[in-house]
């Protein structure tokens, strides 16, 4: 069975993470140039990442946040639980206040996540930059974790309902 842990309040996301692995990079959030508009890739946890598909879903606790997951690979909003599976990893965030053209720097009160399948091991990213175009067709994200890896550049995004 594949756990996915999204962010929800401090009691819960204490509950859902016992037994897994954390590592952090607290960082400045300080770089404000703009995401790089190429395809987004890198490595999570490692392993090579190419950002296919970034799924944006309300949030169950707060109507204005959305939460996102970054694929790297091809899942839509009917098969986003159903096309992952061992060894796969993933891009997690919460967007506080979501509206199209917006976008902030990461830091230790909006972080990213680098999640893999496997292990349930978990690198929470508090610097670098997330951008939402204002057309909503795109989201841009830079973010890195000494050891588990970086990020940067844009992947296409599509909000379910």
């Amino acid at each position: 069975m594949k756990h996915r842990f999204l962010f929800v309040p401090m009691i819960p996301v204490v509950i859902a993470l016992a037994g897994c692995s954390v590592s952090t990079n607290e960082g400045t959030g300080d770089d404000a140039s703009a995401v790089k508009s190429q395809t987004l890739s890198g490595t999570v946890n490692g392993s090579p990442f190419n950002g296919k598909v970034a799924i944006a879903e309300k949030d169950f606790f707060d109507d204005k946040a959305m939460t996102v997951t970054i694929y790297d690979v091809d899942v839509n909003c009917d098969t986003r639980n159903g096309g992952i599976k061992d060894g796969d990893s993933d891009i997690l965030l919460s967007v506080e206040n979501w509206s199209l053209g917006l976008s902030y720097q990461l830091d230790s009160a909006h972080s990213a996540t680098f999640y893999s399948q496997t292990g349930g091991v978990n690198h929470f990213i508090w610097n670098g930059r997330v951008e939402i175009a204002s057309s909503g067709q795109t989201l841009g994200l830079r973010g890195s974790a000494d050891g588990a890896g970086s990020v940067e550049g844009q992947v296409p995004l599509v909000i379910c309902q």
